[in-house]
């Protein structure tokens, strides 16, 4: 077994999820940069979800952060990364 750790900034991250918004109809997912709407119609109706705002996100971030290092200590102590 073998771990992956990615390197990505807190704003990538941010503006990855901050992006994201839902059809409240069909519950399919968009990203205002990577996946758009189909038509206008669909395009007016996308939300964007409480928990993907950027302030949730910044304090999941920072939960993230103070756990990080007491999750992959055991696995560089074990040669798993």
């Amino acid at each position: 077994d073998v771990s992956i750790i990615l390197d990505v900034s807190r704003e990538e991250c941010v503006n990855r999820v901050a992006g994201r918004r839902i059809d409240p109809v069909t519950k399919k997912s968009y990203h205002v940069r990577f996946v758009h709407a189909e038509n206008e119609e669909i395009e007016r109706r996308l939300v964007q979800r409480d928990d993907d705002k950027p302030q949730v996100i910044n304090k999941r971030y920072m939960q993230y952060e103070k756990n990080l290092e007491g999750c992959l200590e055991p696995l560089y102590r074990t040669g798993h990364v």
